[in-house]
């Protein structure tokens, strides 16, 4: 899935405020430009709420929403859910990433390898996957990487420490060399990216999502302007 898009410049330690998502004011729609898809929202203190395919213990195993985009050399990608990278009785899951579009998911950013001080993660590729914790919630799958091959990648990331109004970020900036792609300034495209928690309470996948291009002009809008600084011209021929 391509389309014609402005070069994106983002920065993994700023995560969402680069995207245009507020998290201060569960404001999740992103600048034009993005792929992107938000679902349910589990209240925080709502004691065990349904947000599929289990019940969440209030927001901690609610996955709010998913991004990614892309300018010519980088792929960027974040999560919005309301599990903390350490605590809370359940582990994050490994990012995993189609870069090719065929289901499964041959990349994968290992989060327990964060490294918070210079904010890098491994990306393993060919990666192979396991359950979630629980049978009833397989659907949830994948969880987290058993193997894979490192090839010394080590990728920008970032897992938000600090809760922002009770919820959690992660983020990653992915050279487009290490998923094998390639692409000209502008080109913009879809990889599916998928997260979920070990216990698999809630997931998401970033398999149909929304997409609003950005604004360019069309191309009789260009026509007029074109016709219109002919006619200035002119008039200043006769002037």
């Amino acid at each position: 899935m391509c389309s014609s898009g402005s070069a994106f410049a983002f920065s993994v330690t700023d995560l969402l405020s680069d995207w245009g998502v507020n998290l201060s004011t569960n404001s999740y729609v992103p600048h034009a430009g993005v792929y992107y898809d938000v679902e349910d929202n589990a209240t925080p203190d709502g004691g065990n709420q349904f947000v599929g395919p289990g019940l969440s213990p209030g927001n901690i195993c609610d996955v709010e929403a998913i991004y990614f985009t892309n300018d010519a050399n980088y792929a960027y990608m974040a999560v919005v859910a309301g599990l903390p990278r350490t605590g809370g009785g359940w582990a994050p899951g490994d990012l995993g990433i189609d870069a090719n579009n065929n289901s499964y998911y041959e990349f994968g950013i290992d989060t327990s390898s964060y490294d918070s001080v210079n904010k890098k993660a491994k990306l393993l590729s060919n990666a192979v996957w396991s359950h979630v914790g629980y049978t009833q919630h397989y659907i949830a799958d994948p969880f987290e990487m058993t193997s894979g091959d490192f090839d010394d990648h080590w990728v920008d990331f970032e897992y938000l420490s600090a809760a922002i109004n009770y919820h959690y970020a992660l983020g990653a900036k992915v050279p487009l060399s290490y998923l094998g792609l390639s692409t000209s300034a502008g080109e913009h495209f879809l990889a599916n990216i998928h997260w979920t928690m070990s216990c698999g309470n809630d997931y998401l996948d970033l398999s149909d999502p929304h997409y609003y291009p950005p604004s360019v002009p069309e191309p009789a809008t260009l026509s007029l302007l074109g016709l219109g600084l002919l006619g200035l011209f002119g008039l200043k021929k006769r002037v």
